[in-house]
C-alpha cells in the first residue's frame, strides 16, 4: 500500500485554479494536455481565492488578483481588461449605438467594483453627471447570465468572452476598455524547486498562452 501511494504521488499534479477561468479558459485546452502528458494525473481544486501554498495541498495556481503575493512565484497569464458588453436584444441598444449617454440609464453590472463604471464613461470621453445604476454579482457566471437574459449591460473581463462575441451572444459596445489593476497569473511556491511534472505544465500553459490567449 505504501508503494502504490508514493507511485500514485509522483504521477500527481494538483493545481488551484479559478472557477470560472477553468470553465471558460483552461478545461476546453485539457485535450491537448492529456495528449502532451497521458502518465500525469493532473488534478485540479477549483477556488475563488487565490493559491494559499502553506494551508492548501496543491503544487501550483491560476489565480486572479494584483500578482503581488509574497509566498509565490508568478507569471502573467491573461491581461484583466474589462469592456461593456450586453445581449443583442436589449431593450435600448439602437438607442445608444446612436447617443452613448444613453448607456447611463440602462442597469450597469460589474463583477468587481461599481467605480470601474465610472472610469469606462470616462474613457468613453463622457462626464457623468447622475448616479449610475449600478449592479454588483460577485460570481463572473451569474454576470454573465445576467448580460444574457437581457438584464442589463455588464463590465466584462475580455478575455473571457470571445466565443461569446463571436457567436453574437454578446456584442461590445465600443472599443473601451478598464483597467481594474488585476489579472489571471501563474503561480508556483517561492523558493521550492520545480519538479518535472510542475515544468511540463508550465510549458504547457504558457504554449496555449502564445498559441490563443483569449477564450
Amino acid at each position: 500500500m505504501r508503494q502504490l501511494t508514493h507511485i500514485d504521488a509522483e504521477s500527481t499534479l494538483t493545481v488551484g485554479v479559478a472557477p470560472y477561468f477553468s470553465a471558460r479558459w483552461l478545461t476546453p485546452r485539457l485535450g491537448r494536455w492529456w495528449a502532451r502528458h497521458p502518465n500525469i494525473d493532473l488534478q485540479l481544486r477549483h477556488a475563488y481565492q487565490p493559491a494559499d501554498f502553506l494551508h492548501d495541498k496543491v503544487d501550483a495556481g491560476i489565480s486572479w488578483g494584483h500578482g503581488d503575493w509574497d509566498e509565490a512565484e508568478v507569471r502573467p497569464v491573461l491581461t484583466g481588461e474589462l469592456v461593456a458588453v450586453c445581449s443583442p436584444a436589449l431593450t435600448g441598444l439602437d438607442a445608444i449605438a446612436k447617443d452613448i449617454g444613453t448607456l447611463t440609464r440602462q442597469r450597469l453590472m460589474c463583477e468587481f467594483d461599481r467605480r470601474h463604471w465610472e472610469l469606462w464613461f470616462r474613457n468613453a470621453g463622457l462626464v457623468i453627471t447622475r448616479k449610475l445604476d449600478v449592479v454588483v454579482f460577485d460570481d463572473s457566471h451569474a454576470l454573465r447570465r445576467a448580460a444574457l437574459e437581457c438584464h442589463g449591460v455588464a463590465l466584462f473581463f475580455r478575455g473571457l468572452i470571445q466565443e461569446d462575441l463571436e457567436s453574437g451572444q454578446l456584442v461590445q459596445i465600443l472599443d473601451v476598455k478598464v483597467d481594474p489593476g488585476s489579472a489571471y497569473y501563474f503561480v508556483r511556491p517561492k523558493g521550492k524547486p520545480v519538479g518535472p511534472k510542475l515544468a511540463a505544465f508550465q510549458r504547457w500553459l504558457m504554449d496555449e498562452v502564445r498559441r490563443a490567449p483569449f477564450a
